[in-house]
Parts: C-alpha cells; structure tokens; sequence
C-alpha cells in the first residue's frame, strides 16, 4: 500500500489495480469503503474494455476470446515506478496470461498527484507492438455519500458546470440500447435519488453536452467534491441502493446490443498505431 499526502489530503493506493483505497481530508473519508453488501470495490480502472462485451465474448482477426465486464486491470498487480511524498505510479504491461483474454501487446499506466484540496489521476495507454492495437480505458471511483452523521442520500445533488438539456442512454441487460430518456431539461441540478438508477447507470456522451465537471454537494452545508473529466468523451453515473455514487470518467462504452462481437468495430473504441501512445488526466476535488 501506498500512501501519499499534502498536509491538506491524505491518499492510500493499492498496487492491486493501482486502485485508490482511501480518500481523506479533515479526517472525513471521501472515497467508498468497498462494502460488500452494496457494492465491494472502491476505484478500479475499467480496461480493455469498459462494460461488457457480447455474452463476454468477442474476435479479432478471427480468433474468438473470453473477457469479463470492464476486463482484467482492476484484478492484476502493478508495478510501483514513482513514489514521493506527494505522488505515486504504477504500470501494468501485457503477459501470457493477459493475452490469453486480450491478444495486444500494451502498457497502462496510472498515478495520482496531489495539489492542495486535488487529486490529479494520470494515465497512459501505449502499443509497444508491431500492430494496430485497439482498447478502451475508464474510472469507476465511488464516493460515500452521506459523508457525514445525520445527513441522507437525499440531501445531496449533482450540479453539473453548466445547464443542460441531456439524454442518458439507457442499459438493457448492461449492454446500450436505442432508448434514450430525458435527465436535464436546461437545469445544471440533478437531485440524487436511489431511482435514479432502476435502470443501470447514467450515461452521457460529453458531444451532447457542455459541462467539463460535476461536483457532488450536500444541499445543507453544500460539502462534497468535484470531478473534472474533460479529456474523457463519455460519462457515467452510477450507484446501487447503498451509501455511495460513483462519477465515471470513460473512453469508450459498452458494447451495443446488436454488436457483431467484431472487436476492432467496437463502438467507441480507441486505436493506437504502432509505438504510438494516448495520455489522460482527469481530477478530484474535495471542499
């Protein structure tokens, strides 16, 4: 385990998954705490894919493999390559057993920086290899909400940067419709309600909207925090009947429900030539 702090944040991350673990400003825990009655993971990084692919199923070039919702990076153990008081990364590189699900050559890498009341996640995909490979890359950090005794789920909204007129795609059996529904109708305020998500997660492509950040706030004391996602073209929002929410920065969606389980046509999905590499940032920011 990791630790990092600025004497404002303090921040514990697991080589496994490179995975955030704790959250803390002011002694209050921002980040969920991985309860298993509700939902037991805390951050994980959601790569090769995001979501699902067609009955865990899918080819490239022929050749047909198995891979689980949001793949295998969030279970394998990174490799520590940086560590200050203030700062830490780690990579994750292909091996047999990875391409046993997933046949490219990659390096993924990922760390967090601390600047004050921030938390600045960076993250690297890189093809090392010969070939065009192809991937997807997202964040999954959920947030306890309440944060605090004596307040509820529902003292607390989204707000997003700007007002919106949005649409979320709608889920059926976790893979994405042709149904959308109407979310903000030129409002910027989402008010969090459990019901929200009887049907799956929120999710927004960021062409159809303006916002760069939502911030989750207490409409009490207006406590919370702000995640900044504007390098990532889609947003999820998601949560279960429990304490928490998670703000999902991703690039890439999962699979259409009509998809061909052709792996290089996937929806959304992000190429990268040979030796090329794409680089993400993204932040939290409590107050």
């Amino acid at each position: 385990m990791a630790k990092i702090s600025n004497g404002v944040l303090e921040v514990e991350v697991s080589s496994k998954g490179a995975e955030l673990q704790s959250i803390r400003k002011n002694g209050v825990e921002y980040l969920w705490q991985a309860d298993p009655s509700f939902w037991p993971r805390k951050a994980p990084i959601l790569f090769p894919i995001v979501g699902r692919v067609i009955e865990n199923k899918y080819t490239v070039h022929g050749n047909q493999y198995e891979l689980g919702q949001h793949g295998f990076a969030r279970d394998m153990d990174f490799e520590l390559i940086g560590h200050s008081a203030s700062r830490v990364e780690y990579v994750l590189n292909a091996s047999e057993t990875s391409k046993k699900r997933y046949p490219f050559d990659f390096e993924l890498k990922q760390g967090f920086s601390l600047e004050k009341n921030i938390i600045q996640i960076f993250q690297s995909v890189k093809n090392p290899s010969a070939e065009t490979m192809y991937y997807s890359l997202g964040n999954h950090p959920g947030f306890r909400c309440p944060l605090s005794e004596g307040h509820f789920y529902e003292d607390y909204f989204l707000e997003f940067e700007y007002p919106e007129i949005l649409n979320t795609y709608r889920l059926k059996d976790g893979y994405l419709s042709d149904r959308k529904v109407s979310i903000l109708n030129g409002g910027n305020v989402l008010p969090l309600q459990h019901s929200l998500f009887k049907e799956d997660a929120l999710i927004f492509q960021r062409t159809e909207m303006r916002s760069s950040w939502i911030a989750l706030r207490n409409k009490h004391d207006g406590n919370g925090l702000r995640v900044r996602f504007d390098e990532f073209p889609w947003l999820g929002i998601w949560s279960k009947p429990g304490p928490f929410v998670c703000i999902e920065p991703w690039d890439g969606v999962t699979d259409r429900h009509d998809h061909s389980g052709d792996f290089t046509r996937k929806n959304a999905i992000c190429q990268l030539k040979p030796g090329e590499q794409k680089s993400y940032s993204w932040e939290i920011e409590l107050f």
